[in-house]
């Protein structure tokens, strides 16, 4: 409701006056038009700046996180720069996602290993209006990051809007989705039982990609009489005292579990079908690797560069530690066609033999293993699955978040693209070379677009 002329415009402030947000106020320049030569300031009296102010405040939008990991705490700190009203919700116990250590081991709720140390440096993972504090080491142990996660919540007054033990069972469209975009978010107090519906302008699901296990199918998998897990179960290596364990991938985690179990193990078998390039955290100097490579002089060279020559440069750094043709680990791609595996013990624990390399496998018996290199079979007592996870998300529909081959299209890494409003994002659904988190929270800066 625009005025046209000074009386109308008395007649509207008192109309807002005496019923609170009733109306929305036009914007200044609209104002400035009733009169030319009277600043458009003058036409606002004292007490109706402040009815526009609390009009603003009533009029914020809601935002639901579900997620209290790292990046949805990022995410709602962004919202909150941006004077949204944002309610996170998580149905773990803290904050913190899988970077909060859990000694028990339930299905959908990820955790990292109680020996687990970061990949990337504090100097390349930090958030860069909080970096981490002095004194903390170049490579941070989980209870550090999770610290570091804990402090950040609490500089910027996350933690006052996150909602604990509280699960979101479902995200649909709210009724009038097509002319409002907003969505209904149903939760369950774990606590109680309760449940709550609740309508929300936008949501943003931060619930990460390491919830569902893929477990691989072998020929005889099923008669395997031995104890199989996947690393999304493992904990520590208690358990595996003296015997003889099969470690299936060749990523990060797997990598992790076969040196962490090979301090106990009587022997522990890596199995790839594709090796990997191994990365150390130790770089040139003594340095992080990560903080001497990522360089924009080395950005700018390997823009001007073909992409073969900037591996063969790569590849040539990574050999001189380590012959991956020589341990019979190099692989078929290029160093950059995939995500680095980074280990720094793997290479002693292959010289001193506690960990042997092996091809891929052919099948499994009741207790044993057979490799493709191999008609024997070999008598194990454990297998260990570090294959990876299936990217789901359960609360929404397939017509809303479409995933398939265990891929998804997202505008912006963000956006389901065929929705009608950019009012629903997925947060922190990307593979990237280094760190993520001082990534998403540039990607989080958008959520002006809410």
């Amino acid at each position: 409701m625009l005025p046209h002329n000074y009386k109308e415009f008395q007649t509207l402030e008192e109309k807002v006056g005496g019923e609170r947000g009733t109306y929305v106020l036009f914007e200044v320049e609209m104002i400035s038009k009733l009169s030319s030569s009277r600043p458009a300031s003058t036409l606002i009296r004292p007490h109706l700046s402040e009815t526009v102010n609390a009009l603003k405040m009533t009029e914020r939008k809601r935002i639901a996180v579900i997620g209290a990991g790292p990046c949805g705490l990022t995410a709602a700190k962004c919202c909150l720069e941006e004077g949204l009203d944002v309610v996170v919700l998580d149905k773990t116990d803290n904050i913190g996602g899988l970077w909060c250590y859990r000694d028990y081991d339930k299905e959908g709720i990820p955790s990292v290993m109680k020996s687990t140390v970061i990949n990337t440096s504090k100097e390349m993972s930090a958030y860069s209006d909080f970096p981490p504090p002095a004194h903390f080491p170049n490579f941070m142990h989980n209870t550090l990051m999770f610290q570091y996660f804990k402090m950040y919540a609490e500089k910027f007054g996350v933690l006052r809007h996150v909602q604990l033990l509280t699960e979101v069972l479902q995200v649909t469209k709210a009724d009038d989705y097509e002319r409002t975009g907003c969505w209904k978010v149903t939760t369950r107090r774990l606590k109680d039982g309760v449940t709550n519906t609740e309508e929300f302008d936008g949501v943003l699901i931060a619930t990460g990609h390491h919830s569902s296990p893929l477990m691989p199918e072998f020929p005889g998998l099923k008669n395997f009489k031995g104890h199989v897990i996947h690393t999304h179960s493992l904990k520590k290596a208690a358990g595996y005292e003296d015997k003889v364990v099969l470690v299936v991938g060749i990523g990060n985690s797997a990598v992790d579990a076969a040196v962490e179990i090979s301090t106990v193990a009587k022997q522990v078998y890596l199995s790839t079908r594709r090796g990997a390039w191994l990365f150390q955290r130790v770089g040139p100097d003594g340095k992080p690797f990560d903080a001497a490579y990522t360089k924009r002089s080395l950005d700018a060279l390997n823009k001007l560069v073909p992409f073969r020559l900037s591996c063969w440069f790569m590849e040539q750094q990574l050999n001189k530690r380590f012959d991956h043709a020589a341990y019979g680990l190099k692989p078929k791609h290029r160093v950059f066609s995939q995500h680095p595996t980074i280990n720094d013990a793997l290479p002693n624990k292959l010289l001193s033999g506690t960990v042997i390399l092996r091809e891929d496998i052919k099948s499994f018996t009741e207790s044993g293993v057979i490799f493709k290199d191999d008609e024997q079979p070999i008598e194990i007592d454990a297998i260990v699955f570090a294959t990876g996870y299936k990217i789901e998300f359960p609360l929404v529909g397939e017509d809303i978040v479409k995933v398939d081959n265990n891929k998804i299209q997202l505008y912006k890494y963000m956006f389901p693209p065929h929705l009608s409003y950019p009012s629903l994002a997925v947060v922190a659904c990307v593979q990237v070379l280094g760190a993520i988190f001082p990534l998403q929270k540039l990607k989080d800066g958008g959520m002006h677009c809410l």
